[in-house]
């Protein structure tokens, strides 16, 4: 280490180093949550448009659409009927924070799920490969 950096050191330059580090993180921390945000909100706009159109159409011709649709922009069909799906289930735009709630409690109900299969299986003598 050189004497200049030995110098700065000695004038609170850790302090300095993990407070630049601190501010750093915490802007990432809120890009990533505003591309998060933006990406519910895109995702929800979508929906709102699939749903007007489903809902005008038949069933049939809806599914002949979405098909063509998901191929001609990149995203499966799945993906385009979740997305109608959850813009079916909030009509109002939700909060990151609700669907953070959201998610939670779908992973825990999902994870209690398999846990329950699981003690089923073992205590049916149930295989592996169902």
């Amino acid at each position: 280490m050189t004497k200049d950096m030995q110098k700065a050191e000695g004038q609170g330059y850790s302090e300095l180093r993990s407070h630049v580090s601190q501010v750093l993180s915490e802007g990432k921390e809120r890009a990533r949550q505003a591309v998060e945000q933006e990406r519910v909100r895109t995702y929800w706009e979508l929906g709102g448009v699939l749903v007007d159109y489903l809902d005008a159409h038949d069933s049939v011709y809806g599914k002949q659409v979405m098909k063509r649709l998901a191929t001609d922009v990149g995203l499966s069909a799945r993906v385009l009927y979740d997305t109608a799906a959850f813009r079916r289930q909030n009509r109002k735009l939700p909060t990151w924070a609700n669907l953070r709630l959201k998610i939670a409690f779908t992973k825990s109900l999902v994870t209690f799920a398999l846990n329950d299969f699981e003690k089923y299986r073992a205590d049916h003598g149930m295989g592996e490969n169902l």
